[in-house]
């Protein structure tokens, strides 16, 4: 089997039988969804802003009809997705030209049929949302090694299918919690950006766990510490120059803060268990305002950090170091936005 680069990327799921999955084409894996509140200009549907996480990924899985959204025009990217969903939008991305519909049977059962040829360890339960250990069991085993379990996540994470829920460790990686639609089409992603054109067999002998690359089972406690986490905080010192770069309007909660300029463009910083520094435009003052912020918040604006803003990624982004924390630098709407995430844990 080749071997994939080690990159790490985040996956996601389709749920909900009201979401129909196209089988004519085919990411990244979960990363915990982030709250939006970004401004909402060329949104794919009403549930879903342009600077949520997984904003491209979506927008890219429906344009090459691989799923679509629901009759009222939303998405829900944090619905769950079923064993059957996720086996549709894996075999159907990949190996359209070998399933072939069955009429009178379950839409299902070509791809469970499939399936079953190729070994998968599918649990049959069609109807109940899957796991993201049983996710990591499938995709690993489509790539043609057999591995269960801790050391199916193992896989993932080493071979850059997923940075995990909240940090790219075993742990971090929530093999627990169901799958999401946005998940779902992330992992589905991450796979075609790895070059994945097909679908292996499942070995039957166990595959060595001594070739995988080696993954932390829990985050380590950063050594560098030195962050204000307080919404408030940071926005009453970054307050000056953000006003003065015209972001004058200011709202928010006890988790986050916002401010909009008159065009209705957004900075902001959110502290949920990680913190977020986003802005909904990448223009001089927008750039400006996001600075303010990570100083205020006590990061280090070194030449390293603006050429991570500088060559921020689509999708999960740019993953780097923030303050001895693992950090991700993203770009969103078609590379207009900015988002860092800073991982607490």
């Amino acid at each position: 089997m080749k071997k994939l680069h080690k990159k790490v990327v985040t996956g996601v799921v389709v749920a909900g039988m009201a979401f129909s999955l196209g089988v004519g084409a085919n990411y990244i894996d979960g990363l915990k969804t982030m709250p939006t509140s970004a401004a909402q200009s060329n949104q794919l549907f009403k549930d879903l802003k342009t600077n949520h996480w997984a904003y491209s990924n979506i927008k890219w899985g429906v344009s090459n009809g691989i799923l679509n959204g629901y009759p009222d025009g939303t998405f829900k990217p944090n619905n769950e997705v079923t064993e059957a969903e996720f086996m549709k939008m894996l075999i159907a991305t990949f190996a359209k030209d070998e399933v072939s519909a069955s009429k009178g049977k379950n839409w299902a059962d070509p791809f469970y049929n499939y399936a079953k040829n190729k070994n998968y360890p599918y649990t049959g339960v069609r109807n109940k949302a899957i796991t993201r250990t049983k996710v990591a069991e499938i995709v690993s085993a489509s790539q043609g090694v057999n591995y269960v379990g801790d050391n199916a996540i193992r896989y993932m994470l080493g071979e850059g299918l997923s940075n995990g829920k909240t940090s790219q460790t075993v742990q971090g990686y929530e093999g627990s919690a169901k799958l999401t639609r946005a998940e779902a089409i992330t992992f589905i992603l991450n796979l075609k950006n790895k070059g994945v054109t097909d679908l292996k067999e499942k070995p039957t002998k166990p595959s060595d766990p001594s070739d995988l690359v080696p993954v932390p089972d829990k985050p380590e406690t950063p050594s560098n510490q030195g962050l204000v986490l307080s919404p408030k905080k940071v926005f009453d010192k970054a307050l000056p120059s953000i006003k003065e770069n015209g972001f004058t309007n200011v709202d928010g909660t006890e988790n986050v803060k916002t401010a909009r300029n008159k065009n209705g463009d957004l900075v902001g910083f959110e502290n949920v268990g990680y913190i977020r520094i986003f802005t909904s435009n990448n223009d001089g003052k927008s750039l400006n305002s996001v600075i303010a912020i990570a100083q205020a918040a006590g990061i280090n604006v070194d030449n390293e950090f603006m050429n991570n803003i500088k060559n921020a990624e689509m999708g999960f982004g740019l993953k780097a170091e923030v303050n001895g924390y693992t950090a991700y630098f993203s770009k969103g709407n078609n590379g207009h936005s900015i988002d860092i995430l800073i991982n607490l844990k």
